[in-house]
């Protein structure tokens, strides 16, 4: 087992420790490594959502231009019928 002292001899007290540390340190990485991955998309998606909404905004100024001229995208306004 990993962590747990097999021998208690002068010359090899744990022979496991090394190994304990390696992983662990492993682990380290990649947790650390997942942590900047969620970051990173986590930018990506707030990004995307806010192209989308610059472009229904677009979109909504275009259309409304051929018919009213001023009708925007606005999540507070429930007037819109869509």
């Amino acid at each position: 087992m990993l962590g747990y002292p097999t021998q208690h001899n002068r010359a090899n007290l744990t022979p496991e420790t090394a190994c304990v540390i390696i992983v662990a340190g492993f682990l380290m990485l990649a947790a650390i490594l997942c942590l900047a991955c969620g970051l990173i998309l986590d930018t990506l998606v707030k990004n995307a959502r806010q192209e989308f909404e610059l472009y229904l905004n677009m979109f909504q100024i275009l259309q409304g231009s051929e018919t009213d001229g001023h009708r925007i995208f606005n999540a507070s306004n429930k007037s819109n019928n869509w």
